[in-house]
């Protein structure tokens, strides 16, 4: 199992997150971000999902600037 908590962003679109695994084998981090960027309907949310390269897993992962107006294959929209 890994854990983490939920984060938002500072107002400059910022965050840190951390968390922890309890299994043997390796893990396989992502991050999802949970946002209303370029919805087909209204109400509805789109996730996202960002693969977090393995050797990172410990460390600090710099991911710069994520562009949320352009869809990816991980992305799916929930209404």
């Amino acid at each position: 199992m890994i854990s983490s908590r939920r984060q938002k962003t500072s107002i400059g679109g910022e965050f840190s997150i951390s968390g922890w695994e309890d299994e043997h084998k390796s893990i396989q981090p992502y991050l999802v971000i949970t946002h209303t960027c370029f919805v087909e309907k209204s109400g509805c949310k789109r996730i996202s999902e960002f693969d977090v390269p393995d050797k990172y897993v410990g460390k600090t992962y710099e991911m710069k600037y994520i562009a949320l107006d352009i869809q990816f294959g991980k992305d799916k929209e929930v209404c």
